[in-house]
């Protein structure tokens, strides 16, 4: 059976199903990529065919084509829930399990989920009651397997009532998306932790420890753990990983069995389709790679630099094993381009070329430092860094007849304090170094030009630096651009 809805979730009509779900946050820092949510929703549903499968769909269209997340959210009534297998297919044609024979014998356990990639709300650890609605859960697979798609387009919801004579229906459903313009820029990262630690076999041991994170991106696209924990009675044990946020995602509590080392050399990975809950073990076989019991896309978002802690907790007094090593591979969205340098520096009478450069893109908001710099200036001279806001229409100025430098940014000019270069003399004459902490100058002086400045607020900087033989006794660095972000 198939029945198909197309209707945006924001006509009054709709409102207590559009109120039903949390509300979805956009993708905050994606930086240089527009990102924003919208909602869809089927208010009609249907009858779900007994011991058959129905197909539902939904027609999503005029959203950005990466998808950055996604939640469901569902109203499905029926009186034996373990009946019901779920699945959403996207556009693409991936699909996913939302889930498989879970519910137990319960009514109407689904009647208002909301499936999100929450970090604790596994719905193989979910204690179902009859009648009452178990929301949030995470879906048996996640969600985070369509980042990334062409959200636009038909979706289908597939339910399958795989036992006779209990019955039941679908009276709506809905899509919470978050969707970008574009692929951001990202980049991974590696690090990893060999403390070879004991986990003895002797007073419910809990083994922690840390590995600190530095110089990636503010914001998290993604999570994947790897673990190296030897282990008689896996079931024994209970690993979560806490980030520096403070949010914690378990990776397995009680799974494997009896069986010894089943994580002795683990990727945990949301994209796997093989659940940790629903994985068959073997003894001495190491499972490769899983889907931890929680959400690593709980992680979504979030600052990666800091201090990460995994646990290692033995909830058993007879069996023993060690942490040997374990490790993440952090995927950061920084889609901000780099700066962009331009125009020419000057050569100064000793031969030196000053050169400009920032640490990243400003922020608006100064979520994050942005340091601009400015190497090779002469030794011990008076300089400073100056900017602009519009260059439009703007073509680079010789700065005097004779000089090799060029003006590079158009008026009105706002100047930043006077500095001294530094450097030692007898090191060499192209020693000297301008630096401005952009946060703390817009801070500091909030009348200057263009403060407070708007995510998407060009900024044209450019250094100047006394140079006495030189034709008009300065010089001046080539130029950068900066674009404000959120």
């Amino acid at each position: 059976m198939l029945r198909r809805a197309s209707i945006a979730c924001s006509a009054a009509a709709l409102a207590p199903l559009c109120a039903a779900a949390r509300q979805v946050v956009a993708a905050p820092a994606c930086l240089g990529s527009a990102s924003s949510s919208a909602s869809f929703a089927d208010p009609v549903g249907g009858t779900i065919a007994d011991n058959a499968t129905t197909d539902f769909t939904l027609a999503v269209s005029g959203v950005g084509n990466y998808l950055w997340d996604v939640d469901l959210t569902t109203f499905i009534a029926h009186t034996w829930c373990s009946d019901l297998d779920i699945s959403l297919t996207s556009p693409a044609g991936t699909t996913i399990r939302i889930a498989f024979d879970f519910g137990g014998s319960k009514d109407d356990v689904f009647y208002g989920t909301l499936w999100d990639d929450a970090p604790d709300a596994a719905i193989t650890d979910a204690l179902f009651v009859d009648g009452a609605v178990a929301t949030p859960l995470d879906p048996e697979w996640s969600l985070d397997v369509f980042r990334g798609q062409d959200p636009n387009g038909i979706w289908k919801l597939s339910i399958t009532d795989d036992a006779a004579g209990q019955v039941g229906s679908l009276s709506s459903w809905k899509l919470d998306l978050t969707t970008l313009s574009a692929a951001p820029n990202q980049a991974t990262t590696s690090f990893t932790r060999s403390p070879s630690l004991a986990i003895s076999s002797v007073g419910k041991p809990t083994v922690v420890d840390t590995l600190r994170v530095a110089g990636l991106g503010p914001t998290l696209s993604k999570v994947v753990v790897h673990t190296a924990i030897a282990h008689t009675w896996c079931a024994d044990l209970n690993v979560t990983l806490t980030s520096p946020g403070g949010t914690v995602v378990k990776l397995t509590t009680d799974n494997g069995g009896s069986f010894d080392n089943c994580f002795d050399g683990t990727t945990w990975d949301d994209d796997l389709l093989d659940n940790c809950a629903r994985y068959v073990y073997a003894d001495n076989v190491v499972a490769a790679a899983l889907a931890p019991e929680g959400a690593l896309g709980g992680f979504l978002g979030q600052d990666p630099n800091g201090v990460w802690t995994l646990t290692v907790a033995d909830d058993s007094n007879s069996d023993g094993g060690q942490l040997a090593s374990w490790g993440l591979t952090l995927t950061t969205c920084d889609g901000a381009p780099p700066p962009i340098v331009f125009c020419t520096s000057g050569t100064t009478s000793n031969g030196c070329t000053a050169t400009i450069g920032a640490s990243t893109q400003p922020s608006a908001s100064f979520a994050h430092a942005c340091t601009v710099t400015i190497a090779g200036v002469e030794t011990q001279k008076t300089g400073l860094i100056f900017y602009g806001i519009d260059n439009s229409a703007f073509t680079p100025i010789a700065w005097g007849a004779g000089n090799t430098s060029f003006l590079c940014a158009k008026t009105p000019l706002q100047r930043t304090p006077t500095q001294d270069s530094g450097g030692d003399p007898l090191v060499g004459p192209c020693e000297g170094v301008l630096a401005l902490d952009w946060n703390a100058y817009q801070l500091a002086n909030p009348t200057v030009l263009g403060n407070p400045f708007a995510v998407g607020q060009d900024i044209f900087l450019q250094g100047w630096f006394r140079d006495p033989p030189a034709p008009r006794t300065t010089n001046l660095s080539n130029a950068i651009q900066l674009t404000c972000q959120p």
